[in-house]
């Protein structure tokens, strides 16, 4: 793949500095009007997409808890933001952070109510090698445009999903929408995100994300557009994948032999 960003080097994902500059901002993300506020107004639209692609997984799901009992990794859970309210439709969610800061404001934010909550300091590099649980669901959601190394980051990532799971990921598109919208939109002329947020240079397209996958032995199942409409200030979903788009893929299922 021609895509400097998914070649594959066996190095850490961990990116420092970025590590660095969500760490400065954990204090804030809870403010639905702080660093993270665009973060807060996709999480419904996150939210539906992973229970959509999640239900039917679950045997003991109900209309309250449709996820009910369902392993998911959050991995770069940062705050608890997407978190939360995974767990309060059933799932046994485990949230993952190479941020200390972050991992410790999750924690203090954590409802009293929901047990089957948990945080972690910890790197997908190594929950992987530790290979002590696999996951009916791993979520990447605003993480993989800010990691080194996304194709290891991605097969790790990989790995710890169950045989019959899901993988959701979620990012930015690299277009001339995306940059625009992204960066000198949303950072310098609204900034409604801090200056610096994102790396345009970073943000991958689908296709190559589906094709990374399938070198993994995943299919995307389904690849939908996070749109923003300006007028009500609400992401929908859409078949406009030109900016913020999420996926959801699953494993091959090896052939008879």
């Amino acid at each position: 793949m021609a895509v400097r960003a998914f070649v594959r080097r066996a190095h850490s994902s961990v990116n420092s500095s970025e590590i660095s500059q969500f760490a400065s901002q954990a204090e804030q993300w809870w403010d639905l009007k702080g660093p993270a506020s665009m973060l807060h107004r996709m999480n419904p639209v996150r939210v539906a997409f992973v229970r959509s692609a999640l239900e039917e997984l679950s045997k003991e799901g109900n209309f309250r808890r449709p996820l009910k009992n369902l392993r998911i990794l959050d991995v770069g859970c940062g705050v608890g933001i997407l978190s939360e309210p995974l767990a309060r439709l059933g799932a046994e969610v485990h949230g993952c952070d190479a941020s200390e800061a972050s991992i410790e404001v999750a924690k203090s934010h954590q409802p009293d109510d929901l047990p089957n909550l948990r945080y972690s300091t910890a790197t997908v590099e190594q929950l992987s090698a530790r290979k002590t649980q696999n996951f009916d669901c791993v979520i990447l959601s605003e993480v993989i445009e800010h990691v080194n190394e996304p194709a290891n980051f991605l097969a790790n990532c990989a790995s710890l999903v169950s045989s019959d799971g899901r993988l959701v990921l979620s990012t930015i598109n690299r277009t001339v929408s995306s940059f625009l919208a992204t960066k000198v939109v949303a950072e310098h002329m609204v900034r409604l995100l801090p200056v610096g947020t994102h790396d345009w240079r970073k943000y991958a397209k689908p296709e190559e994300v589906a094709g990374q996958l399938s070198l993994l032995n995943m299919n995307v199942d389904e690849v939908a557009g996070i749109e923003f409409n300006p007028l009500t200030r609400r992401f929908q979903l859409s078949s406009n994948l030109s900016v913020n788009y999420i996926l959801s893929a699953s494993k091959e299922t090896p052939a008879d032999t």
